[in-house]
């Protein structure tokens, strides 16, 4: 088992957490609300990466959500990697027709309606953007908990791959 120190844990979370979840955030705000789905399910695989340490594939990412049990309670994590991550992030679209995307609709949330001609999941911005942050949070958690065993994949990911990082100046920083 790695230790990792608790301030690299923290760093990383906290950059998560400022470019990431606030950049979601405030594009939530925005007319390009839409693009917050592509941004969360490419945060999911990043998550993913960190908790297979290194690169994700299907399974991997797959895996990664069937961990949280209220996640899967919820969204099947196959529709979720196929249809959402692979069709926006690959073609800009909704691979299969399984879901439908709204926002400041949660009545609408994880309803099946027939969307012209087709029964279609919806899902709402928020209400998902929730499930994200509570899966994130649950995530570095377990990274913070030896008895998880995660910490080794995050350090090995953390080093082979990085993180994301910010540029000031000449300076390399990590916020």
């Amino acid at each position: 088992m790695i230790v990792i120190q608790p301030d690299i844990i923290n760093r990383i979370e906290d950059v998560f957490n400022r470019w990431i979840i606030g950049g979601i955030a405030s594009l939530s705000k925005t007319k390009g609300v839409s693009l917050t789905f592509v941004l969360i399910v490419c945060a999911i695989d990043y998550l993913a990466s960190f908790n297979a340490g290194g690169k994700t594939t299907r399974k991997k990412y797959v895996d990664f959500l069937k961990e949280y049990r209220w996640f899967t309670k919820k969204y099947k994590p196959e529709d979720i990697y196929d249809s959402l991550r692979c069709g926006l992030v690959h073609n800009f679209t909704i691979i299969g027709g399984k879901y439908a995307l709204t926002h400041k609709e949660p009545s609408r949330h994880r309803k099946t309606e027939n969307i012209d001609g087709q029964k279609m999941i919806i899902l709402n911005f928020k209400d998902f953007f929730e499930d994200f942050k509570r899966l994130k949070k649950e995530y570095f958690a377990k990274v913070r908990n030896p008895q998880e065993n995660k910490t080794q994949n995050f350090l090995k990911r953390f080093r082979n791959i990085g993180f994301l990082l910010y540029i000031q100046g000449t300076k390399r920083a990590m916020n």
